[in-house]
């Protein structure tokens, strides 16, 4: 019983102290949505390809967004690469943005990415991308 009532303060007061984000689950599915669509025109040009799984901003001007860089390791077949990657990696990251003054700041129309949200995550893709192919060089 004492167990009990020590686990349940714990979980309140975990949940009391939570923050939570300032985005609802709908405009945070945005958001996530149209980071995926404007990545086939940008990030995704390049050597990777790329996952958008969780963003979270908060009243402190924060955001953090769960992203996933996933990479192929084509075969080589004669002077053509097969249809079929060989290998395929996946490596997540975290990324912790900042300077967002409110939801202007990140969301334009409930519908798409502000360019400050998108100049963040060009940040944070450019700033973790040497440490990516580091990782996946050691696997290869």
């Amino acid at each position: 019983m004492k167990t009990t009532t020590i686990l349940l303060s714990i979980i309140f007061c975990l949940k009391l102290f939570a923050v939570e984000s300032i985005l609802t689950n709908s405009e945070e599915e945005i958001l996530l949505q149209d980071l995926d669509n404007i990545c086939a025109d940008t990030w995704c040009e390049g050597d990777f390809d790329f996952s958008f799984n969780d963003l979270g901003c908060f009243e402190d001007g924060s955001c953090k967004l769960s992203l996933t860089f996933i990479y192929y390791d084509w075969q080589e077949s004669g002077e053509l690469y097969s249809e079929l990657p060989n290998k395929k990696f996946l490596v997540p990251v975290v990324c912790e943005m900042g300077g967002f003054r409110g939801k202007e700041d990140i969301i334009e129309g409930n519908s798409k990415s502000s360019d400050f949200l998108f100049d963040q995550v060009t940040e944070c893709i450019d700033k973790n991308s040497d440490s990516v192919y580091e990782e996946i060089s050691e696997k290869l």
